[in-house]
């Protein structure tokens, strides 16, 4: 096993994993309870994950059916059944998985991938990068970031009025995320879907402090 956060924290690390002990990796609570079905020679089932989300989502799932008494492979067959489908019990299984998968992703919120407003978003940040170097020049800061050229439909001047109220709106942002929790970013990215701002912009690596400039420019330059 090579050293990693994961294997650390597991006290794992260097360990064969052919000789791996199981209750290493079962999650919180579960290794006194399934292990002591392995114990008496009853079946015990692992799967695999490579997040904890899942895990928690799983054990959880599972345990509130073993809690209700419900029997999957007798609510499998009967769904089954029900949409005319004459499945074996394994299939039967992964036709009522299939379902509930897709009940799932109906809660994932949906938003708009449309060409104009990935064009609308591009511009947004535009204008923001040419205004943050407008100001860095009026301040004397060479710090700020480097003069980004305006597309065709961008304005080449914005009014002063309408500028400082950005730079001032943008300032109060940076404050209030300096002070924000890390559990913030969920809200942030809830706001940005209603926004509209696809969800496909809000991978793993995208800058949340970026995220958040070019929603309060947005909102600046509408109102």
């Amino acid at each position: 096993m090579r050293q990693s956060a994961f294997t650390q924290k597991l006290d794992i690390e260097g360990r064969d994993p052919l000789s791996l002990p199981l209750a290493a990796l079962l999650y919180q609570q579960a290794n006194s309870f399934w292990l002591r079905k392995l114990a008496h020679g009853r079946e015990v089932y692992m799967i695999p994950t490579r997040d904890i989300a899942a895990v928690v989502f799983m054990t959880e799932l599972l345990t509130r059916l073993r809690n209700k008494g419900v029997d999957l492979d007798k609510v499998s067959h009967c769904r089954a059944r029900q949409d005319g489908k004459l499945l074996d019990k394994t299939n039967n299984t992964k036709y009522a998985a299939q379902q509930i998968a897709d009940i799932i992703h109906s809660w994932v919120p949906t938003c708009t991938t449309d060409p104009d407003t990935q064009h609308e978003l591009t511009q947004l940040r535009s204008q923001l990068a040419q205004l943050r170097q407008r100001v860095g020049e009026d301040t004397g800061d060479t710090s700020t970031s480097p003069t980004t050229a305006p597309s065709a439909s961008s304005p080449a001047t914005t009014p002063e009025p309408r500028r400082k109220v950005l730079t001032d709106n943008i300032a109060k942002t940076e404050e209030w995320w300096s002070h924000q929790p890390s559990d913030a970013i969920e809200t942030v990215e809830r706001v940005a879907v209603m926004m509209g701002i696809p969800v496909s912009l809000l991978g793993k690596n995208y800058d949340a402090l970026n995220l958040l400039r070019a929603m309060t420019a947005a909102i600046s330059l509408i109102n």
